[in-house]
């Protein structure tokens, strides 16, 4: 069976790095730390979450953090332990962009569970992947 990925011209070994990625990501989040998140993130960066919409300058990142810490503790307190990621597809969107769909399941430790639908457009900046922009739907509980 043909994945979806190698119709839209994603090799395997692109698909196992961007995993890799997203998974040191989540490795992040599920630490809470903010500036840990934020190593991630191109900038500017651009996020928009159910409609709502703001743009991060390289000058404003001391409040991007500020922002991330505030959302992780929205997490904390919810008891969030671990962080999943579920691509679902990759597309290209140029020479070194990528858009990834996905979501998150996201975990406390009495087994309550999240899902975060979100996309990410992603940048390669010299060796690595960032993201440069998030959109997605908050949290479904299961």
């Amino acid at each position: 069976m043909i994945s979806v990925d190698s119709e839209l011209g994603v090799s395997k070994e692109l698909r196992a790095e961007i995993e890799q990625f997203l998974g040191e990501y989540g490795e992040a989040f599920s630490s809470l730390n903010a500036e840990a998140v934020v190593s991630f993130f191109a900038m500017p960066f651009y996020v928009e979450l159910d409609g709502d919409s703001l743009v991060w300058s390289y000058s404003e990142r001391a409040g991007l953090i500020q922002a991330t810490d505030g959302l992780l503790d929205y997490y904390r307190g919810l008891g969030v332990q671990k962080v999943d990621p579920r691509i679902e597809i990759i597309l290209r969107t140029g020479k070194n962009r990528l858009t990834v769909v996905m979501s998150w399941l996201l975990s406390d430790d009495h087994g309550t569970r999240w899902v975060l639908d979100k996309s990410y457009h992603l940048i390669r900046e010299g060796d690595s992947w960032k993201i440069w922009a998030c959109c997605g739907t908050e949290t479904q509980h299961h």
